[in-house]
């Protein structure tokens, strides 16, 4: 994995920049975090798995700094299973809200196979649909939110496949802060490459589901 300092280098040397004043790596730092956070929620860093010991009798849990789940709290759950203490894991599927809601007991006694997420603000809270029988390994996978770097060492903490287009797109935001035009080369790069990462993002369209009886 590439740092900061490698990113920002590699802009500015397509901008025909090699020698950075300190005035500069901080001109840059800013930069890439203003597009990191431009990007939002149509990308992201790389998926966190974690793992977390469930507590008999218990069905609900917060998860973030200081809660029951002591981690930086999801904006985005992606996968989640049980493992047992043969090493066997068990799959837990995702729920909505309303299917939650429809959970008569939701104190009844088990090993949990569905859970609803609820992110609220600071911490966000795990729901089972039914409270662990015994305190069995719970492993999550989820996408953490983007924080701001605050050293040009850092780790650039998004997916590899992301690393190029960033750089271009990096490059347009430096040429326009040192009033300079970037080639159209490189405006032409930064789109494609980040409609390529869009479009690999994107969720497939479903299969249309027809009633056979209807195509008879």
């Amino acid at each position: 994995m590439s740092d900061i300092n490698t990113i920002i280098e590699s802009a500015l040397r397509k901008l025909g920049i090699r020698e950075i004043s300190q005035a500069r790596w901080d001109d840059a730092l800013e930069a890439v975090n203003q597009l990191q956070y431009s990007w939002g929620d149509n990308l992201h860093n790389a998926p966190t798995q974690e793992y977390f010991t469930l507590t008999a009798g218990t069905a609900s849990y917060t998860i973030g700094s200081g809660g029951d789940f002591d981690t930086v709290r999801p904006v985005k759950l992606i996968s989640a299973f049980i493992r047992d203490s043969s090493g066997n894991d068990h799959e837990v599927d995702f729920m909505p809200l309303d299917e939650y809601d429809l959970i008569c007991d939701k104190d009844a006694s088990g090993r949990p196979t569905r859970l609803y997420y609820h992110p609220s603000n600071t911490l966000g809270i795990i729901y089972f649909d039914k409270a662990p029988d015994s305190a069995e390994t719970f492993y999550l996978t989820s996408l953490k939110p983007i924080t701001a770097y605050t050293l040009t060492s850092e780790t650039f903490t998004m997916p590899i496949e992301y690393e190029l287009a960033f750089i271009y797109n990096l490059t347009i935001i430096l040429a326009d802060e040192y009033n300079m035009l970037p080639s159209q080369n490189i405006v032409n790069m930064a789109n494609i490459l980040l409609t390529q990462i869009a479009e690999r993002n994107s969720d497939p369209i479903p299969l249309a589901q027809f009633d056979m009886a209807l195509v008879r």
